[in-house]
């Protein structure tokens, strides 16, 4: 198939931890090939515990500052990220499309909606209320809403873009930071948005580690550890089932 793009990916990318792309600690990187014409576009790092270990550390970091930022002000990050996917919103569409091999249309749609999706949960927390009821005459049960910590994302294959944005806007929104795993069949597209949202979010905040899952992440205990209060994961059984399996006994949800 012949198709021309008028954008091109950088010939590689690094991990990217505590908002900058930085080197593997495997020093290593795999090959990440167009589904449409069976050609090289860019190369992803091969990522370890290591790396996880330094997303974790730059998750946790981040934390307290952004769950402790005002409403308004959280709201507004988001806001300024939805409007830069708009303003890019051209550029991501190619390169989801050389990444994952939808049409273009589809891909346009998808961004879109990615933009959407921000502003929608920016527009939530700004309407959201704590609620008080009164139990008896010397009791007061009140119902606060506060981040859980640190969540670990794994992203699939199908929708790279939208399925990112799915776990991270309600994630940003209600003051938790990200560990983000993209599929290794479309790892590319997501760091292109990351280079372009990222101008405005705390570093930290969001962390993206690519690799390959089962050798690199799902068997080695200390890469999957306690450190993560939530883990979200794609509809796939399969995969639910390694997760709750390396995860048993830890305190997560």
């Amino acid at each position: 198939m012949n198709y021309k793009s008028p954008f091109k990916y950088k010939e590689k990318y690094g991990q990217y931890i505590n908002g900058e792309f930085i080197e593997p600690s495997s020093g290593k990187y795999f090959d990440n090939i167009s589904p449409i014409d069976g050609k090289l576009i860019t190369k992803i790092p091969e990522g370890n515990a290591q790396d996880i270990e330094k997303a974790l550390d730059a998750a946790h970091a981040a934390l307290p500052s952004w769950s402790s930022m005002s409403v308004t002000d959280r709201s507004n990050v988001m806001l300024k990220a939805a409007q830069l996917i708009e303003d890019n919103a051209e550029m991501l569409a190619y390169a989801e499309t050389l990444d994952k091999g939808k049409v273009l249309r589809e891909s346009k749609a998808d961004v879109a909606d990615c933009a959407d999706h921000l502003r929608y949960f920016a527009g939530v927390i700004r309407a959201d209320e704590g609620s008080v009821s009164e139990l008896d005459a010397d009791t007061l049960s009140m119902n606060i809403s506060e981040p859980i910590g640190v969540v670990g994302a794994i992203i699939p294959w199908n929708y790279p873009l939208l399925i990112f944005i799915w776990k991270l806007a309600p994630a940003l929104a209600t003051g938790c930071t990200m560990i983000v795993k993209p599929a290794e069949q479309t790892p590319a597209s997501i760091l292109v948005l990351i280079e372009i949202i990222g101008k405005v979010i705390p570093k930290g905040v969001i962390n993206i580690v690519n690799g390959f899952g089962k050798d690199r992440f799902y068997r080695n205990r200390s890469a999957i550890n306690a450190l993560c209060s939530r883990k979200h994961y794609p509809n796939n059984h399969g995969i639910g089932r390694k997760i709750t399996k390396y995860f048993y006994g830890f305190n997560c949800r």
